[in-house]
């Protein structure tokens, strides 16, 4: 396998695409100051995986490494180099004469990587060269002044250089993961040692509840027949009685067609009404007409009653006139019996039209009022779904932040992103759960450490330094399980303070986390009372003579000495404070989404309420 070619394009110095064939007989690439020979080199490590933008001569970021123009040349969008190799002799573990691994980047930093043309993970470069001694750091590639540096280095890091040019180095690193790993399988097998021991203990009373058990599958199964039986006979009951219902169904399917139809009927009745009462109003006035023109005529027939009555005191034995009065009696009586009939038919109808208009208005008024209410509801609802709408953005950008560590320092977020170190376990933001009433007693008392790294042991933590200092990415603070000690309160202490007023307890009981991580959490909370108000913190600081640091609810702190921090709390954002600002936005959408149920029932209660009403006017038109 040999390096076959190189095409550059909008590399550095490289702004037109170039290729370097590798033939047979070329042994080094010459050229004076300033022509580009090592951006060849450059250009070879970071095709093979180079992160570290100061090794390739760049300022700020990876993006340095695109062609920025000049004054006859524009500057270029994206740079990718790719590197060919010969692989006839199937050096590479791979089915391919000839392997072409390809890099690219483009302006806003986005990183590309290709095996053959198809895209692929840096790892799998990374994984496709292992063992084969080519490496962005590796001997293949010795840049101005390595020489040199060799030569004036330390001799044990001499010997880690001679060691690696060997291909010892992969081997040491292999032992020491391997031993790593024994130690974690010895952990384990002590671990499986104790719950055997505490299974062996646990055996006689699992025998006896297998007894136990087994008696009540047997009492299940009969329990299971007697069942059986009576749900066949609940079925044939109720197989009965959904055929009456059915049948009921089809009845009433055929009464609401019947009804629907009804309902054009209705609607033509009430016209027809309409036209009626119109009808009706005309008669009743020409009902009051008549009426007037019968006044008229009573009391023109009481006149001439009396006008008779007047002849009859002169005795005047008149027998026209006596049958003259006679018949006025009787036209009297008649008019009077007619009288009170058209009385009695105008206030019939008139009676029938108020208790009619007061229908028609209460109806009106509850169709406004239920109409107002519909109004009011759609309101709701939609302010109800723009709410919604928030705290769904809300709760997927607190989702993100949480999976994607964004509130984390970028070193912290590069060590816990990158595969290739081994050892690293979390954050301690990440491996504590705390509850709602302590999370900014203990977010303040964390402080900076919500952000320091866990680790397996001080060798992981000094690996993922080395990584930080060579790539230039910042600081860290680790702490390894195996060096890390608990601090604690003594007994004395705590027995004197709990019986106090305002005293809750110590910061590392408050919350919860794997145990196997005790020390780590002890170590920066075991040592820290936590209380409910300043005044109270005061009082047992002064029992205590200020020996430990007290903390509030509130976030206020009581030193070691006596000084005190408190006033408005900035919350920056961390893990902790994510997670409960998460959880209390996912409490706020569960009441909301009940609230939206809620007006949507009564959108239909309200919906159902007015297709009530509405019948009810047709019934009584």
């Amino acid at each position: 396998m040999y390096l076959k070619r190189i095409i550059a394009s909008g590399f550095k110095s490289f702004a037109d695409k170039v290729s370097i064939d590798l033939t047979d007989g070329i042994t080094g690439i010459v050229g004076p100051n300033g022509s580009g020979k090592s951006n060849v080199v450059d250009a070879i490590r970071w095709v093979l995986g180079e992160q570290s933008v100061k090794s390739l001569r760049g300022d700020n970021n990876m993006t340095d490494v695109i062609f920025s123009g000049s004054k006859s040349r524009n500057s270029q969008n994206v740079a990718t180099v790719t590197l060919v190799f010969d692989n006839s002799d199937k050096y590479l573990k791979i089915d391919y004469d000839e392997v072409a691994i390809k890099r690219r980047v483009y302006k806003d930093g986005t990183n590309e990587y290709f095996i053959n043309e198809e895209k692929c993970r840096l790892k799998d470069i990374t994984d496709l060269f292992l063992d084969t001694g080519i490496a962005k750091e590796s001997f293949n590639i010795i840049s101005q002044g390595k020489v040199s540096e060799i030569i004036v280095s330390k001799p044990e890091n001499r010997r880690t250089i001679f060691e690696e040019a060997a291909q010892v180095l992969k081997y040491k690193k292999r032992k020491e993961e391997a031993l790593r790993k024994l130690e974690r399988t010895n952990d384990n097998l002590d671990r499986v040692n104790d719950i055997i021991k505490e299974l062996e203990v646990q055996v006689e009373p699992l025998r006896n509840d297998r007894d136990k058990a087994l008696i009540y599958q047997e009492k299940s199964k009969e329990l299971e027949n007697i069942e059986g039986a009576l749900i066949v006979n609940d079925i044939t009951n109720l197989n009965e009685k959904y055929k009456q219902h059915k049948e009921k169904i089809k009845e009433l399917e055929t009464e609401v067609l019947s009804l629907n139809t009804g309902n054009n009927e209705n609607s033509t009745k009430i016209e027809e009404l309409k036209l009626e009462i119109i009808k009706l109003d005309e008669s009743i006035n020409e009902m009051n007409q008549s009426l007037i023109v019968k006044i008229k005529e009573v009391e023109q027939i009481n006149s001439e009653k009396n006008i008779i009555l007047e002849r009859k005191k002169y005795k005047v034995d008149n027998t026209k006139l006596h049958n003259n009065l006679i018949e006025l009696k009787e036209q009297e009586l008649k008019l009077t019996n007619d009288l009170n009939l058209v009385r009695k038919e105008i206030e019939n109808k008139l009676e029938e039209n108020n208790e009619v208009a007061k229908t028609q208005k209460q109806t009106d008024e509850k169709l406004n009022e239920l109409k107002n209410n519909k109004n009011r509801l759609d309101q709701a609802l939609s302010k109800a779904l723009k709410e919604m709408q928030i705290l769904d953005n809300k709760i997927a950008s607190l989702e993100y932040s949480i999976e994607n560590s964004s509130s984390l320092p970028n070193a912290v977020k590069q060590i816990l992103e990158n595969p290739k170190l081994t050892g690293i376990i979390d954050t301690i933001g990440n491996l504590i759960e705390v509850e709602e009433k302590y999370a900014t007693s203990i977010t303040v008392a964390l402080g900076a450490a919500t952000s320091y790294i866990v680790t397996e042991n001080e060798a992981a933590a000094t690996e993922a330094i080395y990584y930080l200092k060579e790539n230039k990415l910042g600081r860290a603070t680790f702490f390894p399980i195996n060096v890390i000690k608990s601090k604690y309160i003594d007994e004395y202490t705590i027995s004197s303070i709990k019986i106090m007023e305002g005293y809750i307890g110590i910061a590392s009981n408050l919350i919860k986390y794997n145990p196997q991580y005790k020390n780590i959490i002890e170590n920066q909370l075991g040592n820290i009372i936590v209380v409910d108000t300043i005044e109270n913190a005061n009082s047992i600081g002064k029992a205590i003579k200020n020996t430990y640091r007290i903390i509030t609810l509130d976030g206020e702190l009581l030193h070691v000495g006596g000084s005190l921090t408190g006033g408005t709390l900035n919350k920056n954002r961390n893990i902790i404070l994510e997670k409960y600002e998460l959880e209390e936005t996912l409490k706020a959408k569960q009441k909301l989404t009940n609230e939206i149920k809620e007006i949507e029932n009564r959108m239909n209660d309200n919906d159902y309420n007015y297709k009530i009403v509405e019948d009810k006017i047709y019934l009584i038109n």
